[in-house]
């Protein structure tokens, strides 16, 4: 606009110039990541659903075998919460009702288990749909039998993410481990003594401990597999204060099959010290 143009003109100026430029585009929000939760009633789908809901924007459903630990997984999360969260009864063994459950999902988290009482449909219909995979499973067939197919280009076409065994047992002792031996330049043997807490065990845990006794499986040693029986060889460990000494038995577990692999051992072996001395020794004893 010149100097000399009139209000009218200044005006006519104004309103073309705004007419000219185009309009800014509203804001949208990025799209809310739905996740799967599997065994989210139980103790450890709780925790991960707390993490999940304070680490994440995600919206979560919730998916168990019964239909009142969900509910009571919903109610404890707090009404602030409720808004992100779904429920859904789900069957793992019903290949049709684990499909329905995928659609829309952008990742899965399984804490169901315990693992060697449960299929892999869910890892295999993630693979085959292109949906990415967590779980915690503790149970080495489990874990072998999902790594195995992740490998498999007909099973995982996609190269899926899949991710197995992130439980405590192999994932936190792989990071202990990886940390030790950092320095080393080779590592001969990996032994491992899990003492839990003495508070009261999960339905999950029981089993897993029930299964574990008067099992067979494979040791490496001195570089060659042997069997072994599980909840055998008893050995104290002394534990810093308060857990104090305790007897590790042998139980199997996905440190026993990864370890040698990851870590180049030529002797891998796991030991679980259970909190009562007295059950101990009654599960060393199962034939």
């Amino acid at each position: 606009m010149g100097r000399g143009a009139t209000v009218e003109e200044q005006a006519r100026t104004v309103h073309l110039l705004g007419a000219l430029s185009p309009e800014l585009p509203e804001a949208t929000a990025p799209p809310v990541p739905r996740v799967l939760l599997v065994g989210g009633g139980e103790a450890l789908g709780r925790r991960l659903l707390a993490d999940l809901l304070r680490e994440t924007s995600a919206a979560v459903t919730l998916t168990g075998r019964r239909a009142g630990p969900l509910k009571a997984a919903v109610r404890g999360a707090g009404l602030t919460a409720e808004a992100r969260l779904s429920q859904l009864e789900l069957d793992l063994w019903d290949t049709e009702q684990v499909t329905r459950s995928l659609v829309g999902v952008d990742l899965v988290v399984s804490a169901a288990g315990p693992a060697h009482e449960i299929p892999t449909t869910l890892a295999h219909e993630c693979m085959r749909l292109g949906v990415p995979y967590i779980d915690l499973s503790d149970d080495r067939a489990f874990v072998s039998r999902v790594r195995t197919m992740a490998e498999d280009p007909a099973l995982n076409p996609g190269n899926t993410a899949i991710a197995t065994g992130w439980g405590v047992v192999p994932a936190l002792s792989a990071a202990l481990v990886h940390a030790g031996c950092e320095d080393l330049d080779s590592i001969d043997s990996i032994e491992v003594c899990l003492a839990p807490g003495a508070t009261a065990r999960s339905g999950a845990e029981a089993a897993a401990l029930t299964h574990a006794a008067g099992q067979q499986f494979k040791l490496l040693r001195q570089g060659l597999w042997g069997t072994v029986d599980g909840w055998s060889e008893p050995r104290e460990f002394r534990f810093p204060d308060p857990v104090g000494p305790r007897v590790g038995h042998l139980i199997d577990a996905p440190d026993n099959g990864l370890f040698p692999e990851l870590f180049g051992a030529r002797r891998v072996e796991f030991r679980l010290a259970h909190p009562s001395p007295r059950v101990g020794r009654l599960l060393s004893a199962i034939p």
